[in-house]
């Protein structure tokens, strides 16, 4: 307990500007340690958001995989074949031909996508590639290529590609539903080990990234700072107002994960500005070599022998 109040008087002590005289003198490697421990502790409290934020969301997953069981066993319509052979697809029924699950016509009418297409799939073996905007469609299947859209971008991918030929009708389809629903249904433990181990790890590894980004960046920062301070006067050197700068990021680090909690907000530039107004602040509070160096003595000034 002791340890944590010190480490959190550290970081007090970190943003005065008058605290920062006695780490000219102090070891490089406890500033190394301080800004490592910081960023693991900043990360630590960003993990607890992130599942704070989890556990609500978790009962959504839940309820959707609930819902996708059976959209998954009704999906394929029964008496569709699709023939797949020599790159080519055929079919058994009129074209077009539409596939709209139950769970994409509730989404569609609650609203849940801006702009979502009237279909979920179009089949037109007579179509090419560029007829896909006239299908209103999220997918189309023309005779040789599977055609949809990618943030506004088609991308087709060629039946070609398939290795054998293949035939799929609702019986081989709901056999492939039955081995695949089980896995679904266990998705959720499988996001909540992952997010307990991205919990575990995240604050370690990281503060890791950023430990080694933030060492980097201040080698050219102390460069820019080391110009500053010998304009002021102050004879610093570059070692010394890097130890410096390994506390005087805990500003800008502070605003960046502050700010970061807060979506749309923050401005790339403003970190290296609190770093440097900070620091400009700090060596102004450092005296210079002229005001704290020794003061020379004055020579004795021998008293005249008396006459005689």
């Amino acid at each position: 307990m002791n340890t944590l109040r010190r480490f959190l008087g550290t970081i007090v002590d970190a943003c005065k500007p008058s605290t920062y005289r006695p780490h000219l003198k102090k070891p490089t490697s406890r500033a190394l340690g301080y800004l490592f421990w910081l960023l693991v502790c900043l990360g630590t409290i960003t993990a607890v958001i992130f599942a704070a934020l989890y556990i609500p969301a978790r009962v959504g997953i839940r309820t959707f995989i609930d819902q996708s069981e059976p959209a998954i066993r009704e999906f394929f319509p029964a008496g569709l074949v699709l023939t797949f052979e020599s790159g080519s697809l055929s079919t058994n029924v009129d074209e077009p031909y539409v596939i709209d699950p139950t769970l994409w016509t509730t989404l569609r009418a609650q609203g849940e996508t801006e702009d979502m297409p009237t279909h979920f799939i179009t089949i037109d073996t007579d179509a090419s590639i560029d007829d896909f905007d006239v299908y209103d469609t999220a997918v189309l299947l023309t005779r040789t290529h599977i055609v949809g859209e990618d943030s506004n971008h088609l991308r087709a991918y060629a039946f070609s590609e398939i290795d054998e030929d293949l035939v799929l009708d609702k019986k081989t389809y709901d056999a492939f539903a039955g081995a695949v629903i089980p896995y679904i249904n266990e998705l959720p433990v499988w996001i909540d080990v992952a997010v307990i181990v991205g919990l575990l790890l995240l604050p370690f590894v990281g503060a890791g990234f950023a430990w080694v980004w933030y060492l980097c960046i201040l080698l050219v920062w102390t460069l820019i700072l080391w110009a500053i301070s010998g304009m002021m006067g102050k004879k610093l050197t570059y070692s010394q107002l890097y130890r410096l700068g390994l506390y005087g990021v805990t500003l800008p680090i502070l605003y960046k994960t502050l700010i970061g909690w807060i979506p749309g907000m923050g401005w790339p530039l403003v970190p290296t500005l609190i770093f440097f107004v900070f620091m400009i602040v700090v060596l102004k509070r450092i005296p210079s070599p002229t005001m704290n160096g020794p003061k020379p003595m004055k020579k004795a000034v021998k008293a005249p022998k008396k006459a005689k």
